[in-house]
């Protein structure tokens, strides 16, 4: 070798790490290639010297070896023919710390590559480098996904106060999630929730080791705090940095087309767990896609088969507003294949004890007892009613004009501690001039009784015969019977003017009605009601006993 030898740092052109190649000035570009692909042995023994392409750049090597090199990414670059001596494109003296030549593969002849890579190439797959710092090949569109700041929530260590010893009653700000629940920070407090007792109870319980499939419904009447309560846990496993798909409202997911809705769901969980996923879980998404399919097809599926459904690291499936993909015929998951795991409990069999499946939603007693098999309903239904009064003190804390020691006990007995009531009676006195009186509540109070008088009264005219004799039956059981075991049909329960308990050592499903309003509607209702046809025979006959005689 002369005396004018070059040491040119060279990188892959994708890759992270530079590499040295010690030439002669006088020599080639085309020289330079076959020392190139003798330094890349094996990785390029498929590929002849002379089908390498070189880029002479200027980029400073400012890498951490774990940020990939792009030629896309460089502002000053120039293609070298084979032909042209070293001397002629590079200074005897080289800037130090820098990289001087980008290294491109040859692109593939489509026609010899297997399908999979074929569909790749002719897609103009590019590498992405995962969380771990591996590279893994991904659409266009895929890149545009992960770098995309729709859905992304805030990094985990935002999450962190969150693994503290928390109490019932405490006040805490959750950091955003990416999505947010309907209404969320409707009492003026943004971020700020208020734990409750059931938070902490269902969390310890689905933390806790598990034998199978951890499955529950989260059922209750509207405003009651049942997305409160979902936000918490997803955000809490978010924080432990669990996997994570929050639907904050299943809505999205009504569809016209499949892949529209199976986007929906990739763009969610992409959004929530690019900070973790691995490279191997990455290719595991778009690796069976081979064009039959959209490939969101593929990933949701893997998403479902390989990611959420685990035998050994904890997950979390949790959809709000899920009795919202059961409204019209046929059920959004009936009418797309892919979203079978929302609707089937069974399809995660028995050995999945990491993943745990939260669906919460308002009108769920349909989904319960029409869609939910009776074997699962005694263990994963949990019912969700008013707050206790010692979390609901703390609410009733920020609101000023309804907190004052004069009216608080009465705000407290005719909301029953619901959120959604205290905030109705906020809205409806904020014009009135303090300080809101007794009698501005017992206003507020029948004219809310009005309302829930409309919705039930619309209910009752709109029923069969047989319907409204068992819809009176529950009423007199109500009002006149000597327990809160009612047999109320599903379609009312979802009215939203009862709820339910479990209460221990009890058989069955106790209903309450949810507050003062309401009870003062149901009563007016039963009061004015027609006796049905078979208690009029009765009297008649004289056949009535026990309840149904008074």
């Amino acid at each position: 070798m002369s005396d004018n030898p070059l040491k040119l740092f060279c990188v892959v052109d994708g890759e992270t790490t530079p590499f040295p190649i010690t030439i002669d000035s006088t020599k080639t570009i085309g020289d330079l290639k076959d020392l190139i692909k003798a330094a890349l042995t094996p990785q390029f023994d498929d590929i002849t010297a002379k089908d390498l392409i070189l880029w002479r750049v200027i980029d400073s090597d400012n890498n951490d070896d774990e940020t990939p090199i792009f030629l896309d990414n460089q502002p000053n670059k120039e293609k070298l023919r084979a032909t042209k001596k070293l001397f002629m494109v590079f200074d005897a003296e080289l800037p130090e710390d820098t990289i001087h030549v980008i290294v491109k593969q040859p692109p593939p002849d489509p026609q010899y590559l297997p399908q999979k890579k074929r569909i790749r190439f002719e897609e103009d797959w590019r590498p992405f480098t995962a969380s771990d710092g591996t590279l893994v090949d991904l659409p266009p569109s895929w890149i545009e996904l992960l770098a995309s700041a729709e859905f992304v929530p805030e990094p985990r260590v935002a999450f962190e106060h969150l693994k503290g010893n928390l109490r019932a009653g405490d006040g805490i700000t959750i950091p955003s999630m990416g999505q947010v629940p309907k209404e969320f920070g409707i009492h003026g407090q943004d971020h700020k929730l208020f734990v409750t007792e059931q938070m902490l109870e269902l969390w310890e319980e689905m933390n806790g080791d598990q034998k199978r499939p951890y499955r529950r419904i989260l059922s209750g009447p509207m405003g009651v705090g049942k997305s409160y309560l979902s936000y918490f846990l997803a955000a809490k496993a978010y924080a432990e940095g669990w996997l994570v798909l929050y639907i904050s409202d299943a809505k999205v997911l009504d569809k016209k087309k499949e892949e529209e809705s199976e986007m929906a769901m990739v763009k969610r969980f992409l959004a929530l767990n690019k900070d973790i996923l691995t490279g191997a879980e990455l290719e595991m998404l778009v690796n069976d896609y081979d064009a039959t399919y959209n490939i969101s097809t593929d990933a949701l599926s893997a998403i479902f088969d390989k990611l959420l459904m685990s035998r050994d690291r904890k997950t979390l499936l949790l959809v709000d507003e899920h009795g919202k993909l059961f409204e019209r015929e046929p059920h959004v998951p009936d009418k797309f294949e892919t979203l079978v795991p929302l609707s089937s409990f069974a399809w995660w069999g028995e050995d999945a004890k990491g993943s745990r499946l939260v669906f919460t939603g308002t009108a769920h007693a349909k989904y319960e007892m029409t869609n939910l098999p009776e074997n699962y309903r005694q263990e994963s239904v949990v019912f969700v009613g008013p707050l206790s009064r010692k979390v609901f003190s703390y609410l009733l804390d920020t609101y000023p004009r309804l907190k004052v020691q004069a009216i608080r006990s009465e705000v407290t007995e005719i909301t029953n501690c619901v959120p959604r009531e205290l905030v109705n009676l906020s809205a409806a006195v904020k014009d009135l001039p303090d300080p809101i009186s007794l009698d501005n509540l017992q206003k507020w109070s029948n004219d809310r009784a009005d309302d829930f008088l409309a919705t039930a009264l619309k209910y009752y005219q709109d029923l069969d015969p047989l319907y409204k004799q068992r819809f009176h039956n529950a009423l007199l059981h109500t009002f006149l019977g000597s327990t809160s075991t009612v047999n109320f049909e599903w379609n009312f329960v979802d009215l939203g003017l009862i709820y339910r308990s479990k209460v221990v050592g009890q058989v069955g499903t106790q209903h309450h009605i949810l507050c003062r309003p309401a009870q003062a509607a149901l009563l007016e209702l039963f009061k004015t009601l027609p006796l049905p046809d078979n208690i009029k025979k009765r009297i008649v006959t004289a056949a009535l006993a026990g309840t149904n005689l008074r």
